[in-house]
């Protein structure tokens, strides 16, 4: 009879722990669906967001929604609203970035595939004073190919100039804008170089080391075309 007590009273133990968890679950259910179902009604209402029960990343998404200033996005609304529609609204900013980075990304490959242009040869021009160069000149010759469907009236970007091994000489702007290179086609370029100053390294290892043992890359900056529109800086 005893044991059969004693029974009983494990068992209503257990009742009253279950019954005690489960009203908390429910107190915690309701405690977190007041809060959102309560209308925003300024700083109060945020401070009992600040101590609600509710995710770290509900009240982020609150937080951005009143840190934007825009009373249309709050009054009138609850907080399970300014929730919502914050992460909506942060999922279209992050879709319109996506694109736009997509976009970006496909002008500067665009730009970068317009022209193709090989340095195929230098040229040290000594100095002459009585031709007024008073400075050795190192002309380039190269040949610039249109890959666009459209005539082209001007290329601009920097020839960068390194040794074999990639280590930087130095880099040489690049103009072109003396005659149309017609769609598909190409030409060559030449008097494009640098006077060589012969108190600057750089300069001089440029003028004195042989043509194969060095490396050119072109970085197109901009490419005009006939019909007047332009792929890259337009300034």
């Amino acid at each position: 009879m005893e044991e059969k007590n004693k029974n009983k009273k494990v068992i209503v133990v257990i009742f009253i722990v279950i019954a005690v968890i489960i009203s908390g679950i429910v107190i915690k259910f309701l405690i977190e669906n007041n809060i959102k179902g309560k209308t925003y009604e300024g700083t109060q209402t945020t401070q009992e967001v600040n101590n609600s029960k509710l995710t770290d990343e509900e009240k982020q998404l609150y937080k951005k929604a009143v840190a934007r200033g825009d009373s249309s996005l709050l009054d009138g609304k609850t907080i399970e609203m300014i929730i919502t529609e914050e992460k909506n609204r942060q999922e279209q900013e992050q879709k319109e970035l996506e694109e736009k980075r997509a976009k970006e990304e496909a002008k500067k490959e665009e730009l970068a595939n317009a022209v193709t242009l090989n340095v195929y040869n230098k040229n040290v021009i000594p100095k002459d004073t009585s031709a007024w160069r008073f400075n050795d000149f190192v002309e380039l010759k190269m040949n610039c190919k249109n890959n666009t469907d459209k005539d082209i009236v001007a290329v601009r970007g920097i020839i960068h100039i390194t040794d074999l091994f990639g280590n930087a000489i130095l880099d040489i702007t690049l103009l072109y804008d003396t005659g149309t290179i017609s769609a598909k086609g190409e030409v060559d370029i030449k008097d494009i170089g640098l006077d060589i100053n012969p108190y600057m390294d750089k300069h001089i290892k440029l003028r004195d080391t042989e043509f194969e043992k060095l490396k050119f890359t072109f970085e197109t900056s901009s490419v005009a075309f006939s019909d007047g529109t332009i792929l890259g800086e337009s300034n």
